[in-house]
């Protein structure tokens, strides 16, 4: 099973999952609150200053009690911050779970203070957003779903009308055809290229038509004076904003899902290679573990050998190197029915030698269960059962009486002692491989429940795991490395559908299609439309660069802050050099850590668009789990929600007509 480059996806932080929903709850409760609260504060200020109190959202009862609810909630967390000096280390903890500061409040412990700080900010939060969405509430029981399906589709037919959409879809008609029409791909990589085309493609040319039509909806309306005649009519001003939304979305849906079934039909017409189709033609449903390294040495993290990503790190090899990379398996549920277990794998190789030309290096895999015992009385008698059966794989023919006895001798061992071992394995750099690991190995784990072991976040959380089976990596080439991540071994639950799977990862770029005439639908609301293209374009774009907003906010980008950079730059120093201690330097490293805070705080409105690219898994042959897909259009929907808010505010309060 080689040739995949495994190594393209990488997964530098854990995949969402239903299990950690609280957490998403509290951190969106808590941003999105914050900004409420924001509004709130300048919706009063404009009320008490308007001359007309016409155009301005007044204030129900609800609005009060929910605002001083969460005002109140907010005094008492400043409160705590300054009589705890709790604001620097939460602010530092949520971002790069290192800091350390010592303090005390009624006598209180430090997590407690943090959980206490941060649910009080989650219901303060909440409670800011009941108040903001108030009168939208009140106003939801009004609208009608007729009125909104008869303005979605006047959208539609508008948009239909327009010749960009035609002249767009007709650039887009070309790089539908597999790749290798066109260029020079080897044959493993055949689907992978032409999916990754695809999307592509798809996104860089579908975006800009969503975000033109949706940009100038509302302003032509209004310059040519057609929203006259709907505002004079029994109709809410948000289902205006809202039959846009679904008209475009629905003409969008249409398109992609149209044109992803045409290249669809074109890859598979195609006359694919057979190395190909094993590569990527699969939809993989794997079980992932939990991964940690091991070695003399306490603490060991694995070797950084320098290489500008970090996802992975090394272990040294060699028949004396202590150091094994360790993955625990908490769920093997099904596995035991299987005739065989695959285990498959893809590592990096970092060479400190040449080493021997067109081969790889040596690894062992040692697959043990949570009861293995490893005294020394029991290792002895587990050497002696396992003498001339390790490595044994499953027989490829049915008839090879002589390897169908041994494969059925490791399944009695792994039955008895818990333990399966594969060594030597020769593998190549980030090529993808199998071992068929046999299932009584399984059964034996699952017979039981095993210690809990608590894995730790680098939020500051905790999660109990129960590892059931444990696979010890080795290298067995000296003066050679292996680079090893979390993600880069797995068991084999199942293989799904590839046309599905090829489907379910369009709906990636349906959701960015979402966020970008979301934003542009709102903005269009009070802005005129080339103004409102170029404020949902920006904020789309920088949806791409959320590593880089990150480094600025946790003071991990080189140089440091601008105000830093500036002063090395006039200097003449080094950008590593740290600068010295001086009253400028101080006020520059303040001017800084201001920089910082805002920069935080703007980072909470920005799209996280590389969370619904799933290109990687449709062209390396992953499955997309539904999970994945629910949790992420859960965000699409936490992230629009807001937006949504601040339209029908913006809308309502615009004079259009009487």
């Amino acid at each position: 099973m080689n040739g995949t480059l495994f190594g393209i996806i990488e997964f530098e932080k854990d995949p969402p999952r239903f299990d950690y929903f609280w957490r998403y709850f509290e951190s969106w409760a808590q941003d999105a609150g914050g900004f409420a609260a924001l509004a709130l504060l300048m919706l009063a200020i404009s009320q008490f200053f308007a001359r007309d109190n016409s155009r301005t959202v007044r204030f129900n009862t609800l609005m009060r009690l929910f605002s001083f609810v969460a005002f109140i909630g907010y005094a008492v967390y400043i409160a705590i911050m300054i009589s705890g000096s709790l604001f620097p280390a939460r602010e530092q903890m949520r971002l790069d779970g290192v800091a350390e500061t010592s303090f005390k409040f009624k006598n209180l412990s430090k997590e407690g203070l943090e959980d206490i700080s941060g649910k009080l900010l989650m219901f303060s939060g909440l409670a800011a957003m009941i108040a903001f969405a108030t009168p939208f509430f009140i106003d939801l029981f009004k609208m009608r779903f007729r009125r909104i399906f008869a303005l979605a589709k006047l959208s539609f037919v508008e948009a239909m009308r327009r010749k960009i959409f035609w002249v767009f879809l007709a650039f887009l008609i070309v790089f539908l055809f597999p790749a290798k029409w066109f260029f020079s791909i080897k044959a493993e990589d055949e689907v992978r290229s032409s999916v990754s085309v695809v999307h592509y493609v798809l996104e860089i040319l579908l975006v800009p038509i969503s975000l033109m039509l949706a940009a100038f909806s509302i302003p032509n309306d209004v310059k040519n004076q057609t929203i006259h005649t709907v505002v004079t009519k029994p109709v809410e001003r948000f289902e205006i904003l809202l039959g846009r939304f679904i008209g475009y979305m629905s003409l969008m849906t249409v398109a992609l899902f149209g044109l992803t079934a045409i290249s669809y039909v074109l890859i598979s017409a195609s006359k694919i290679d057979p190395l190909a189709a094993e590569e990527s033609m699969k939809a993989r449903l794997p079980k992932y573990g939990v991964m940690d390294f091991l070695a003399k040495q306490e603490n060991f993290v694995g070797v950084d050998v320098g290489n500008e990503k970090t996802y992975r790190k090394f272990i040294a090899g060699g028949p004396t190197s202590s150091h094994r990379g360790l993955y625990s398996f908490s769920d093997i549920s099904g596995l035991s029915s299987m005739s065989a277990v695959p285990c498959e794998f893809a590592f990096d190789i970092y060479r400190l030698t040449k080493g021997e030309e067109n081969r790889g290096i040596q690894t062992s895999f040692d697959f043990r269960s949570w009861k293995y015992d490893s005294s020394p009385a029991r290792e002895a008698e587990y050497d002696a059962a396992v003498r001339d059966i390790r490595n044994a794989q499953p027989p490829e023919d049915e008839s090879d009486t002589i390897q169908a006895e041994r494969w059925k001798k490791a399944n009695e061992v792994a039955r008895k002692f818990g333990r399966y071992e594969f060594k030597g394995f020769p593998m190549l750099n980030y090529h993808t491989y199998g071992i068929k690991v046999p299932p009584a190995l399984f059964e034996n784990a699952a017979s039981g429940t095993p210690p809990k072991v608590i894995r730790k976040f680098t939020d500051g959380s905790t999660e109990e795991h129960h590892p059931y089976v444990f696979v010890y990596v080795h290298c067995d080439s000296p003066s050679q490395m292996l680079g090893i991540a979390q993600y880069d071994l797995y068991f084999l639950e199942a293989e799904g559908k590839f046309s599905f799977n090829y489907f379910k990862g369009v709906v990636g770029i349906w959701c960015r299609l979402a966020l970008a005439i979301g934003l542009a639908v709102v903005f269009s609301t009070y802005f005129a439309g080339i103004i409102s293209l170029l404020l949902a374009f920006f904020l789309f774009l920088l949806g791409y660069f959320t590593e880089f907003l990150v480094s600025l906010a946790t003071k991990t980008n080189p140089g440091g802050g601008p105000m830093e950079a500036l002063t090395k730059l006039v200097r003449g120093d080094v950008a590593a050099t740290p600068l010295e201690n001086s009253p400028v330097v101080s006020v520059v490293l303040f001017a800084d850590d201001i920089f910082r805070w805002f920069v935080r705080r703007f980072f909470n409105i920005v799209p996280d668009i590389d969370r619904f690219v799933w290109a990687n898994y449709v062209s390396e042959g992953f499955s997309i789990r539904p999970e994945l897909m629910a949790v992420n259009i859960l965000f699409l929907i936490g992230y629009l929600l807001p937006w949504f808010l601040i339209g029908y505010y913006l809308l309502k309060t615009r004079e259009i007509a009487a």
